[in-house]
């Protein structure tokens, strides 16, 4: 049997221009799934200083890189998915920064667990992924309306409590909090998501309420009935004293009175 020729690179006696032309040769060159681990491997535990050149650039082997990756994660913590210290530790943090802006969330994105047609699907990616990801993009909220729409409803529904008493703490604890900084108030949130919802009937009625005059007469009438007085007769101490706090420090007397129309 002949013996298997072997091509070999001498570097060292290479000219300027040559040894560019084999970066370049190099930096094309293709590696299968196994080899891609075997290379991260060589990476994470010094036997390599750096990947091969143009070797992040392909998409087959990022691919490879995170599927091997989260595969790991998850013999420590079954069903989950590394954040951004996990990359960090095992050398992936210039892979994580360059290709996927920072968010481990991207990366797995195009490894494929959110693809149905994917052998690592995981139809919590696809339809919850806050539930699974450390901390989700910014991007992810700001880009998509029916992505925040989402994940308001669906924190709505697994509190298990009246829409009317839910609390930033309740979003914090499912993590959807993020979500909460592109709205006014959790009502806002609410209502955005086709969510019903009163401000009057809130544990604690938006701030912005009372800067709408209709819901401080609106307002008046209640704390009216309460009282048995008329309008023009209300002081900010009957807001008080009727649960209406707010608005006794948002107006004085002179400024109440042009809202309740009674000047």
């Amino acid at each position: 049997m002949p013996k298997r020729h072997v091509l070999k690179y001498h570097t060292g006696s290479l000219t300027s221009g040559e040894r560019k032309l084999l970066n370049k040769v190099r930096s094309h060159e293709r590696y299968s799934p196994e080899q891609c681990v075997q290379i991260w491997y060589e990476v994470r535990t010094g036997e390599r200083e750096k990947f091969p050149r143009g070797f992040p650039q392909k998409e087959e082997h990022r691919i490879a890189i995170n599927r091997a990756l989260v595969g790991q994660y998850r013999k420590e913590h079954p069903g989950g998915y590394p954040g951004g210290r996990y990359f960090r530790k095992n050398k992936l943090n210039g892979l994580l920064c360059r290709h996927y802006g920072g968010s481990p969330y991207a990366a797995f994105i195009e490894a494929g667990f959110a693809d149905p047609t994917t052998a690592v699907y995981d139809s919590r990616l696809a339809e919850v992924p806050w539930t699974v990801i450390e901390k989700m993009p910014n991007r992810f909220w700001r880009k998509s309306r029916s992505n925040k729409k989402a994940a308001v409803r669906w924190t709505a529904e697994t509190t298990g409590k009246p829409v009317t008493e839910l609390k930033a703490k309740d979003f914090l604890n499912k993590g959807t909090a993020s979500v909460l900084g592109f709205y006014d108030s959790i009502v806002a949130a609410l209502q955005d998501a086709d969510i019903k919802v009163d401000p009057f009937d809130m544990e604690r009625v938006p701030r912005y309420t009372w800067q709408q005059p209709k819901n401080v007469r609106r307002a008046a009438d209640d704390v009216s009935e309460q009282t048995g007085r008329p309008r023009g007769e209300l002081r900010g101490t009957d807001f008080e004293e009727n649960g209406y706090v707010r608005i006794a420090t948002l107006y004085d007397k002179g400024e109440l009175r042009k809202v309740l129309g009674t000047v």
